[in-house]
């Protein structure tokens, strides 16, 4: 048979999305959404969670892959890091962090580089001309929006049996 395990650095994303279903569900059975979640991690386990929650942090002795996938890397490692980051500035309102998964990208710039939206925490009102790209627009935003909800709402059916 044979060897199934995953080299170092690498997560499965198909066990990473059962796990996030299951991670959606328990929020839900909690009446929290995911998008008023935040993760913190340290290990290649951990992409999941980060991918699962609004905000996906790293603490700073974290493995480099999930450092590269988090919104925010920590100063301080393990539970110094995360006492830390429950008494600072993000979760008093004081910075807002834009997370890298929620966002919304529009087009490039001349030089080549992304123009992004954040495509959450934000209220948006787009206005302009007739023919100017205005429904085009709002249509992104929405079905970006439906992707984060589409786990949600398909748990609730299960759930629910309907």
């Amino acid at each position: 048979m044979p060897d199934r395990a995953q080299p170092r650095g690498h997560h499965n994303p198909a066990a990473g999305n059962l796990e996030r279903v299951g991670r959606v569900q328990a929020l839900g059975d909690l009446g929290i959404s995911h998008h008023s979640a935040i993760a913190i991690g340290d290990a290649e386990n951990h992409h999941s969670l980060l991918e699962t929650c609004e905000l996906g942090v790293a603490v700073s002795n974290a493995v480099d892959a999930l450092k590269t996938h988090a919104d925010l890397v920590l100063e301080e490692p393990d539970g110094a890091g995360v006492a830390a980051f429950l008494r600072g500035p993000v979760l008093c309102g004081e910075v807002r962090i834009e997370p890298k998964r929620w966002q919304l990208e529009l087009g490039r710039y001349e030089d080549g580089s992304r123009v992004r939206l954040p495509a959450s925490q934000i209220n948006m009102l787009i206005t302009g001309r007739s023919k100017s790209g205005k429904s085009h627009l709002a249509g992104r935003s929405r079905k970006r929006r439906r992707q984060s909800l589409r786990t949600t709402r398909a748990i609730l059916r299960i759930s629910t049996g309907r």
